[in-house]
């Protein structure tokens, strides 16, 4: 834990909000809230070996329209503007889950829809410039 902060200083810290509109659902959290990741190659979290120290991204749900990113690159769009790019990031914050997920009770049919279309949201996207 005490290396966590040189950990984290290597990388791009970058705020990602959403909308606070009625089209724009909210980010979920889910009972391993932070996502440490190599999206590219499928890894999220301890469950598939990965240290956070090899992570290419980290995502810390702040609340319910506000994630840090923690990014190798930078990211290309910090307020996002799609309910694709919202998907996005909550699929992740699924795929890292064990077992429980939680949300905003406005955002409950959202987050089931995305529950089963979670593969619709490759975790490339999170990385790759199409995040919007």
């Amino acid at each position: 834990m005490a290396r966590i902060p040189d950990i984290l200083g290597r990388h791009h810290v970058q705020l990602v909000s959403t909308p606070n509109s009625g089209w724009a659902p909210g980010f979920i959290m889910s009972d391993c809230p932070v996502v440490h990741a190599q999206p590219d190659e499928g890894r999220y979290g301890f469950t598939c070996g990965l240290a956070v120290g090899d992570a290419d991204l980290i995502i810390v749900p702040i609340k319910r329209r506000l994630v840090a990113f923690y990014t190798a690159r930078p990211l290309v769009h910090v307020a996002l503007r799609t309910k694709r790019g919202i998907r996005t990031i909550n699929a992740a914050l699924c795929r890292n889950a064990r077992a429980e997920i939680a949300c905003h009770p406005d955002d409950a049919a959202e987050t089931a829809r995305l529950i089963r279309n979670t593969e619709a949201y490759p975790a490339s996207w999170l990385t790759n410039g199409r995040l919007r």
